[in-house]
């Protein structure tokens, strides 16, 4: 690998445990991380990754409103045209997505997901949640739609080598997809013969 600033798909699988441990343990864990975090931004304020990460401890606690809070801080203070952070703006840009969506707030959640699209077109996690929003939202047109695009470029990624480094944790959601498009479909009453989802 020579282009440094990517990364490849291969199929080896590295399984990381040390997340992968009892309820107690995960919770100190957090509550450490937590510290760390706000220690972090006590010295910097504007210290954008730090907001991201402590977003992160809070989502695993569900402490949804301290989440969203630190993720509107960090996309605030990053410039999304800087390639050093444009993958905690994009990831940001994405979970507050997820977030809005749970409360119900679908246009604000959409926003964030063609937000994320805009910058890059070729970041399949929003594409993803745009599906999973507009689905549990009972949009299902507009859910089959940005589903079907999931496909396409996930389709496309996978003939490719090299992809640029970044999140994409919904790249083998495809299983989900297909589930999601069938009863999407059957809402609409025009279901979609099985050879032509790919």
């Amino acid at each position: 690998l020579t282009n440094l600033n990517a990364t490849v798909f291969t199929a080896l699988r590295i399984d990381h445990y040390g997340y992968d441990c009892p309820p107690e343990e995960q919770k100190k864990r957090r509550a450490r991380n937590e510290q760390l975090c706000l220690r972090q931004i006590q010295r910097d304020p504007n210290n954008a990754v730090a907001h991201f990460n402590l977003s992160g401890v809070y989502l695993g606690e569900q402490n949804i409103e301290a989440a969203q809070r630190h993720l509107e801080r960090a996309i605030d203070l990053i410039d999304p045209k800087d390639s050093r952070y444009q993958h905690f703006y994009l990831m940001g840009l994405h979970y507050l997505a997820g977030i809005y969506g749970t409360k119900g707030q679908v246009d604000r959640a959409v926003q964030y997901c063609q937000e994320a699209m805009r910058i890059r077109p070729d970041y399949l996690d929003p594409i993803f949640m745009l599906g999973e929003i507009q689905f549990r939202a009972g949009n299902f047109e507009a859910a089959e739609s940005a589903f079907k695009g999931y496909l396409d470029l996930r389709n496309h990624l996978a003939q490719k080598p090299a992809k640029a480094l970044f999140s994409q944790s919904r790249f083998n959601s495809h299983d989900h997809v297909h589930m999601r498009l069938a009863p999407s479909t059957r809402a609409r009453g025009t279901p979609i013969a099985p050879s032509s989802i790919t």
